[in-house]
């Protein structure tokens, strides 16, 4: 059974050695989860200040519409006007 003590040997060798390589591993992972756990607070943080920067475009969207609005309004009437008198000329 000498064959086997050698066998034996290389299995214990091998066994040894995979213990430090399952270490890095684990510490590899613990290590990426945490890079990955600061990256998502980081693209959390950025995406809230987009969406608030969206929000504040918004309001100041629906104000260019209601200014858009009153001035239409005012050249609707200004176009009126000019019409009438058009029509007074003739």
């Amino acid at each position: 059974m000498p064959g086997n003590t050698g066998s034996q040997l290389v299995d214990s060798w091998a066994a040894l050695a995979s213990i430090p390589i399952l270490g890095v591993l684990i510490g590899l992972i613990f290590r990426n989860r945490a890079a990955l756990s600061t990256e998502i607070l980081q693209l959390t943080k950025k995406l809230a200040e987009h969406e608030l920067n969206v929000a504040n475009n918004r309001a100041s969207n629906s104000y260019v519409k209601e200014v858009e609005d009153r001035v239409t309004k005012l050249h609707n009437k200004i176009d009126g006007k000019l019409d009438e008198v058009l029509r007074r000329m003739k």
